[in-house]
């Protein structure tokens, strides 16, 4: 529970401070993605005790993957390297990204055991 308050602040830290960016644009954007910097050590600890007490993963999995491309993104967005978007995104990065959210939705609208899905408001706990 301490884990995923902290993961969140931390999430909502750099969404203040993106809007601040966006605002204002005094500071460099490694400053501003450094909460997320933060959140991927945090989360590894999180899939770790996660996988260990056999709890449900969904957020902690996809920060913990993505701290090089949270550098990558700060680095190219303060113009410290060069690359092209595409190097910094890679397609496959990107197919993924969208094939792992259609996948996650497809699973959460499901019952567990059931090949049907959930009519919309009617969640069921995962046991």
């Amino acid at each position: 529970m301490l884990i995923a308050v902290a993961i969140h602040l931390l999430l909502l830290m750099f969404e203040v401070l993106v809007c601040d960016r966006v605002e204002r644009g005094t500071h460099f954007w490694l400053l501003v993605f450094m909460p997320l910097f933060f959140v991927s050590p945090v989360s590894v600890a999180a899939c770790v005790w996660g996988f260990r007490h056999d709890r449900s993963l969904e957020l902690e999995i996809l920060c913990s993957v993505n701290i090089l491309q949270f550098i990558f993104i700060a680095l190219r967005l303060d113009r410290i390297i060069h690359w092209p978007w595409l190097v910094v995104f890679p397609r496959r990065m990107v197919y993924s990204w969208v094939l792992r959210s259609l996948g996650g939705f497809r699973v959460h609208t499901r019952a567990p055991g059931s090949t049907s899905p959930l009519p919309w408001g009617q969640c069921r706990p995962w046991v």
